[in-house]
């Protein structure tokens, strides 16, 4: 489970007139931190129509004032702008550089850069005060961390921008791609045998997931390669921006339209349907972890599966953030799938409302929080956990929590509980699958308004301005360009065909 550090970046700032009347923001908890399966494709509107459309989906933000939980890949568009005007770098060989550009090569890059065949950045813009006799050449801390120097190169091909967050398994760089000439989000593994081990899985689970998807339609984060270097393993990653939990910050954690949380809410379910099809248990859903795929639009993505495994393989006891962990994994029993449906089940609560529906301090308080809003759990539950004895006490909790059935209190919009109260269920059995969640008429209209938006899309060629009835204090203006295709009942359901 990874555990960022994130780095600040300017807040962005709005017209006053868009920010509504000023609100105290609500306090923040002190505690708060924290195989192959085709898949059947949309046989309706097709995705290559969908992203030919002209959309321009517009997120109107708050300004952040509270630093991030965790690390995501946010987007400098001004920096993109200018890298992607910039020609693709031609290659050069290493004999090459070692002829006419040795003096910008560290002692151990001279020998390296000779297993390379193609060249296209050598760090030339960098200071290099690597040390040949530390650990690594002097390319890793003690921790087994990449160090990586600004300007510096990674495999002759990738230089390093700035460092986006870093957590237990390593760091993420902001990184230009010289063969490419695009912007990138490089994950470097720390050197350590146990990271390298989680990290081949991770890189499996994002294999299976692009094989299966083949048109980028899965909501997904896109791994576009890996490959050792330097004796860490290394990610290559599309870049996004910024994740949910920092633009609810923008908000001041008062919460998001409910229309902006159907969107999320559809492709993120349209996500797990994959995950769930492929048997791959995520493992770690939160807000940080639900990227936007650019500044100006609504279409989001889920990232991180650094925590995941495929069912039945090896898995950590120790998974999920606690706010989202799922009930039989604090119990200590057998867990699945399902924990996924549970924690995405937490986040839709928490985009609606602006803050956690169950904030536990630790797990006896977790726990107790949870029954406070679902009840006590199955009695059989509790007679299977391990864990029977920290919890509760004849029957009891231990916590001096007091058990209700309160969920519809804590989620006002009826159209959204209709769903959370399917994914908040105790018994994994019984909660509901992906596919399920989606034939909701809540997730059905949402649908529906994306075909309308698609058809007004293809006759006028032009992006309508939506109006946003509900909760005027955020000002969401979007479109319903979201392109992507909705998965359910272990296949597709089809959108409404153009012109009926």
């Amino acid at each position: 489970m990874s555990n960022f550090r994130k780095f600040k970046e300017a807040p962005v700032q709005l017209p006053h007139d868009l920010m509504g009347p000023p609100q105290e923001p609500p306090k923040r908890s002190q505690y708060r931190g924290r195989r192959n399966v085709q898949i059947p494709k949309l046989q309706t509107v097709k995705a290559a129509i969908i992203s030919q459309l002209p959309f321009q989906d517009k997120i109107t933000t708050l300004p952040a004032q509270q630093e991030a939980r965790s690390s995501s890949v946010p987007s400098n568009v001004k920096l993109q702008s200018i890298l992607q005007q910039q020609p693709k770098t031609p290659s050069k060989t290493g004999a090459y550089i070692l002829q006419y550009h040795q003096s910008e090569l560290s002692q151990h890059e001279k020998e390296e850069i000779l297993q390379f065949s193609k060249i296209y950045y050598w760090g030339q813009k960098a200071q290099k005060p690597y040390n040949v006799q530390a650990t690594n050449y002097g390319y890793d801390d003690q921790r087994g961390d990449y160090l990586g120097v600004i300007k510096d190169h990674v495999s002759y091909r990738y230089e390093l921008i700035s460092i986006l967050g870093q957590g237990s398994f390593g760091k993420v760089f902001k990184a230009y791609d010289h063969a490419t000439s695009t912007q990138v989000a490089l994950k470097i593994v720390r050197n350590k045998k146990r990271f390298h081990r989680q990290g081949i899985v991770e890189v499996r689970l994002l294999e299976t997931l692009r094989k299966n998807d083949s048109d980028g339609q899965s909501n997904s984060v896109i791994m576009t390669s890996s490959f050792y270097f330097r004796q860490h393993l290394i990610m290559v990653f599309e870049q996004l921006s910024i994740n949910l939990y920092e633009l609810l910050l923008k908000f001041d954690l008062r919460g998001l339209n409910t229309r902006l949380v159907r969107k999320f809410a559809v492709q993120t379910l349209n996500c797990l349907n994959y995950s769930f099809n492929l048997k791959i248990i995520h493992a770690d859903i939160k807000p940080e972890n639900i990227l936007i795929v650019a500044p100006d639009s609504s279409k989001c993505k889920i990232i991180d599966w650094g925590s995941g495994a495929f069912v039945n393989q090896t898995i950590y006891t120790y998974i999920q953030s606690r706010f989202y962990r799922a009930p039989e994994v604090i119990l200590g029993l057998p867990y699945s799938i399902e924990i996924d449906i549970w924690s995405l089940g937490c986040v839709f609560c928490e985009l609606l409302n602006g803050t956690p529906i169950f904030a536990g301090e630790n797990e006896t308080d977790q726990l107790g929080k949870i029954c406070e809003v679902l009840g006590m759990p199955p009695q059989d539950m509790i007679l299977k956990s391990p864990r029977k004895g920290e919890f509760f006490n004849a029957g009891k909790l231990r916590s001096g929590h007091r058990p209700s059935n309160n969920l519809k209190q804590r989620v006002k919009d009826q159209g959204l509980f209709s769903i959370v109260e399917k994914m908040l269920v105790w018994d994994p059995s019984k909660r509901a699958k992906p596919f399920e969640v989606m034939q909701s008429p809540w997730i059905q209209e949402g649908i529906r308004e994306l075909e309308m938006r698609i058809q007004k899309e293809l006759g006028k060629g032009a992006p309508v301005q939506e109006q946003v009835e509900d909760k005027p204090i955020q000002q969401v203006i979007m479109d319903d360009g979201i392109g992507f295709k909705v998965v359910m009942k272990q296949g597709v359901v089809e959108l409404p065909k153009i012109g009926m």
